[in-house]
């Protein structure tokens, strides 16, 4: 599980943080430096114009992912506007293919 809570005028002071489960169900706490997020797209809501960011490379310890949408429009367009989908995640850990899914939660985009 990873976060990122954004700062609304400052990229730099934005607050990273996360935790892996281990198979064994030990839980690693991860730190801001532990935590490397790279937007690789962008998607544009045709019904509200909004755009999210839409696929991320990932850099943890002993990780390397790269997670995308499965579906791009997956826009929540209720009292409060996000995109929150279903995501697919591929990549290595020491060096070992992995794969798995999950879901993404983006607020505040405009």
């Amino acid at each position: 599980m990873l976060y990122r809570l954004r700062h609304v005028y400052d990229p730099d002071q934005d607050y990273y943080s996360g935790s892996l489960v281990h198979a064994d169900g030990t839980v690693e706490s991860l730190a801001a430096r532990d935590i490397k997020i790279y937007t690789l797209d962008s998607w544009r809501s045709p019904a509200t114009g909004v755009t999210y960011p839409s696929a991320w490379d990932i850099t943890l310890p002993r990780f390397r992912l790269s997670v995308t949408p499965k579906i791009p429009n997956q826009e929540v367009n209720a009292s409060i506007r996000y995109w929150e989908g279903a995501i697919a995640v591929n990549g290595t850990s020491a060096g070992v293919k992995v794969s798995g899914q999950g879901y993404v939660e983006l607020t505040g985009y405009r």
